[in-house]
């Protein structure tokens, strides 16, 4: 959770298969978790959380919507730059 204080901690954005951008709701500042990433033995595994109330709305701060603005814009340039060779839905 956000407070514009630090007495909470974020914890950083996983784009490696947790996250979409259409998890991203940046009108409302939220990012939705529907997934929960785990390492075992080294590799990734994407799957469902292990409980209901793991699937929520996080708020993010003004600074991260910002920033991922940007990086959503970089992504689409060079995702139009490498054509074909692009992998993944977003």
């Amino acid at each position: 959770m956000y407070k514009s204080s630090n007495e909470y901690s974020y914890p950083s954005l996983h784009f490696h298969g947790g996250l979409q951008w259409w998890d991203i709701d940046f009108e409302k500042a939220t990012v939705r978790i529907t997934k929960a990433v785990s390492m075992v033995n080294g590799k990734q595994f994407v799957k469902e959380p292990k409980t209901k109330t793991a699937v929520r709305k996080v708020s993010i701060p003004p600074v991260m919507v910002s920033k991922l603005r940007k990086l959503k814009v970089e992504q689409a340039a060079y995702r139009l730059m490498v054509g074909s060779y692009w992998q993944g839905e977003n």
